[in-house]
């Protein structure tokens, strides 16, 4: 009989920790998405760059500061950064973070790949780019007539554009009037662009640069 009222006690009383959620058992983590991570903390910051740079410009995004087209593949939040190298060669660092829903960023891709190759008076080459994660590309526009981009030797061109890449928008043609190596990646669903331009450009040293931004990535 002592037995049974023991049982009987040891149950209710688990039965009041299940419904206070006291209990051993825990729920999955939600995934971290853009809206968890604050895209200002992981940018790169003045630590991250060579000596002279300085920053210019920062602002966070809103919705009414992204095109129709970012919205429809899923854009949740964007941070853009300017550091501009103070001594000659006036250099560029344009550094852009933004979180999409994480099955559109191949299409994201592609179509920046595309859009940002536009500038009527540049020709354009790939160049590799290591430890980014497969989601990665890398490419030059150089001004013919100049001679301050070294070419370096050919790599596999980028993939071929989705046909949702290519149907939503036709970026424009321009005029640049500058060179600039710019270099695309992704991690989780946060996609990251840094362009670096002027005169000169070190297509090595900006990847050593993408590579930290990066890794500041959780």
């Amino acid at each position: 009989m002592r037995s049974a009222q023991v049982l009987v006690l040891f149950l209710l009383l688990c039965s009041v920790l299940a419904a206070a959620g006291c209990t051993s058992s825990t729920a999955n983590p939600p995934p971290v998405t853009a809206t968890a991570i604050s895209l200002p903390s992981i940018a790169l910051d003045r630590t991250d760059l060579p000596e002279g740079y300085v920053l210019t410009m920062s602002n966070v995004k809103t919705d009414a500061d992204v095109s129709p087209l970012a919205q429809s593949l899923g854009w949740q939040a964007g941070y853009v950064a300017e550091y501009t190298k103070s001594a000659a060669p006036g250099t560029v660092i344009l550094h852009s973070l933004a979180g999409y829903k994480e099955s559109s960023l191949p299409d994201v891709i592609a179509y920046i790949n595309r859009a940002d190759r536009s500038c009527s008076d540049l020709e354009y080459f790939d160049i590799a780019v290591t430890g980014l994660g497969e989601n990665s590309r890398g490419f030059i526009g150089y001004m013919p007539d100049k001679e301050q981009v070294a070419i370096p030797a050919s790599v596999p061109a980028s993939g071929p554009l989705t046909d949702i890449a290519v149907s939503n928008e036709k970026p424009s043609t321009r005029s640049c009037g500058q060179n600039y190596v710019e270099i695309v990646f992704t991690k989780g669903n946060i996609l990251e662009v840094i362009r670096i331009s002027g005169p000169t450009i070190d297509d090595k040293e900006a990847i050593a640069i993408a590579q930290k931004a990066y890794s500041k990535i959780p």
